[in-house]
């Protein structure tokens, strides 16, 4: 299966990007334009709409989601390390399974 995530990548910053354009024209068509009486309502309305998209934007990106992210990033390689290491400490162990019920006695002469 392909790596997919440089793609979602750079969608995401397109949308984020055209997200963060919008709400420029909108603050930028307020402030310079002479918009009609008839939809100031409607450009307020817009400009609430898209700053809470923007901010929802920003959030996940630096905010806790993007901490999530490393956590588990930081996890994986934790646990990645720790089975390298006991790989590396025992690299001749025997595995026995032992079903439930049944129990087990090692000798020192077993574990050579």
């Amino acid at each position: 299966m392909a790596d997919t995530q440089p793609t979602l990548n750079i969608a995401a910053a397109i949308i984020a990007i055209g997200m963060v354009a919008i709400l420029g024209f909108v603050v930028w068509a307020m402030v310079y334009l002479a918009i009609p009486q008839a939809n100031a309502q409607l450009f307020s309305t817009a400009l609430g709409i898209v700053g809470t998209q923007v901010g929802l934007i920003v959030g996940f990106y630096f905010g806790s989601s993007a901490n999530n992210k490393k956590l588990a990033d930081t996890n994986a390689t934790q646990a990645q390390t720790i089975a390298q290491a006991q790989n590396a400490l025992t690299p001749d162990a025997k595995t026995v399974t032992i079903e439930p019920g049944q129990t087990a006695q090692v000798n020192a002469k077993d574990t050579t």
